[in-house]
């Protein structure tokens, strides 16, 4: 599954407020309310699901990216909302700088190996020095979009 097939220009949050890796997975995740891929009423049992997973293990990687996930039965989708930090937060990742690029991912129970391949995918695309540096230069949705819809229609 591609970045494209889970987020479109309504989940794309081109400027974090959050300061710290909780904070941005609240913002995210009332992102995702607002554009009403989450039912208000699942907001606590989807941030449950998400702080559960990132307590168990900090989902920031390298190179500034973080993939903060969890499983839930109020979905019945993948869905995900992309934020991009401008001034960085900590997120406890694995090489210690602060992460810049984050992705959320919500996706149902029991669909492991559909989650795991869109993980994989997901971080590949962000291991991308060049997909990056475009990323955190971009200013609005679109601009985030675009590049998205360039770099995986290069790898297609």
């Amino acid at each position: 599954m591609r970045l494209l097939d889970i987020i479109n220009g309504n989940l794309v949050i081109p400027e974090l407020k959050a300061r710290e890796k909780y904070e941005a997975i609240s913002e995210m995740v009332d992102h995702l309310v607002m554009n009403h891929e989450i039912r208000m009423i699942d907001r606590a049992i989807v941030l449950d699901a998400v702080y559960e997973r990132e307590r168990s293990m900090s989902t920031g990687m390298t190179d500034g990216v973080a993939i903060p996930h969890g499983s839930t039965n109020a979905v019945e989708d993948i869905i995900g909302v992309l934020g991009i930090s401008r001034v960085g937060l900590p997120f406890e990742s694995l090489d210690g700088k602060n992460t810049r690029i984050i992705c959320l991912l919500i996706y149902p129970q029991n669909t492991f190996r559909q989650h795991v391949r869109t993980l994989a995918g997901i971080a590949r695309l962000m291991s991308q020095e060049d997909f990056r540096e475009k990323l955190l230069g971009a200013r609005s949705e679109d601009e985030i979009i675009a590049i998205i819809e360039k770099t995986e229609g290069m790898s297609a």
